[in-house]
C-alpha cells in the first residue's frame, strides 16, 4: 500500500502563520531602519497573496493526491486478488478529476486576479504572486509525484524484504494467538478458561452433593443394620422360649403316659 504524505491542515495554519509573522517582522524592521520596501498596501497584498497562495497549493492538491493515492491503492489490491468495490474507485476517480481541474482553475484564476492587481496599480507585488502562481502549478504535482514514487520504490522494498504472503500468515498466526489468549482470559466470561472454571465449581458442587446423600445413606444403613440385629435377637430368644416350653410340654405328656 502507498501512504500518502502530505500537510496536514494544522501545519499550514502554522506555515501560514509562520511566514505572515516574519513578514509583520520585516516590514516593521524597514519602517525602523528607514528602509525604502513598499507601502503598506504593498505588504498586506503580500501578506494576503502568502495565504492564499498556501490555501490553494495545499488543499485541492492534496485532495487530488489523496484520491490518486486511493486509486493507486485499489489498483494494487485488485491486482492481489483483493475485491474492491467498483462505487467506490469510481467516486475516488470523480473526486481525482474534480480537484485536478479545481486546483488549475483556482492557480489560473488567481495568476489573473493577482496580475490585475498589479496591472491596476494597487500593487507590484501582484507581478511576483502572480508569477508564483503560475509556478507552484507545476512545482506542487512535481515534488508530489518524486514522493510517490519515492514512497512506491520504498513499498517494493519492503514487500521484497518481507513477501506479502509470510506477513498474511504471520497475521493469522498472530490472530489465532490472540484469540487463544483471550480463551484462556478468566476476566472474559465467555472464555474457554473461565468456562472450564465454572464447570469444574459446578463439579465441585455436585461431588459435595453426593457426599452429603453418601454419608446420609451410610447412616440409614448403619440403622438399618442395628435395627435387622434387634430384630434377630428377638427371633432367637423367642426360639429360645418356645423350645422350653415344648420341652415341659413333652415332659408333661411322658408323665402322663408313665401314670
Amino acid at each position: 500500500m502507498i501512504t500518502a504524505q502530505r500537510p496536514s491542515f494544522s501545519r499550514f495554519l502554522l506555515m501560514s502563520s509562520l511566514l505572515t509573522g516574519l513578514l509583520i517582522v520585516l516590514f516593521a524592521m524597514t519602517r525602523w531602519f528607514d528602509i525604502p520596501a513598499g507601502d503598506v498596501t504593498d505588504w498586506l497584498v503580500g501578506i494576503v497573496s502568502v495565504w492564499w497562495l498556501l490555501a490553494i497549493t495545499v488543499i485541492p492538491w492534496n485532495i487530488y493526491f489523496d484520491a490518486r493515492t486511493v486509486m493507486a491503492d485499489a489498483e494494487i489490491s485488485q491486482q492481489r486478488g483483493i475485491v474492491v468495490q467498483a462505487s467506490q474507485q469510481h467516486y475516488a476517480k470523480s473526486i481525482a478529476k474534480k480537484s485536478l481541474v479545481g486546483a488549475v482553475l483556482l492557480h489560473l484564476v488567481s495568476a489573473v486576479a493577482l496580475y490585475g492587481v498589479a496591472a491596476s496599480d494597487i500593487s507590484s507585488v501582484g507581478y511576483i504572486a502572480a508569477g508564483a502562481a503560475i509556478l507552484l502549478t507545476g512545482l506542487r504535482p512535481a515534488l508530489r509525484g518524486y514522493e510517490y514514487v519515492a514512497q512506491r520504490l520504498a513499498t517494493i522494498h519492503e514487500e521484497v524484504r518481507f513477501p506479502r504472503d509470510d506477513i498474511m500468515l504471520l497475521k493469522d498466526k498472530v490472530a489465532t494467538l490472540e484469540y487463544k489468549i483471550e480463551q484462556l482470559n478468566l476476566e472474559e466470561a465467555d472464555s474457554w478458561a473461565s468456562e472450564q472454571v465454572k464447570q469444574a465449581e459446578r463439579l465441585e458442587r455436585r461431588i459435595e452433593q453426593l457426599n452429603v446423600e453418601l454419608q446420609s445413606l451410610s447412616t440409614n444403613n448403619e440403622v438399618a443394620h442395628r435395627q435387622i440385629s434387634r430384630e434377630i435377637e428377638h427371633a432367637v430368644a423367642q426360639i429360645s422360649t418356645d423350645g422350653q416350653f415344648l420341652e415341659h410340654a413333652r415332659e408333661l405328656i411322658r408323665f402322663f403316659k408313665q401314670a
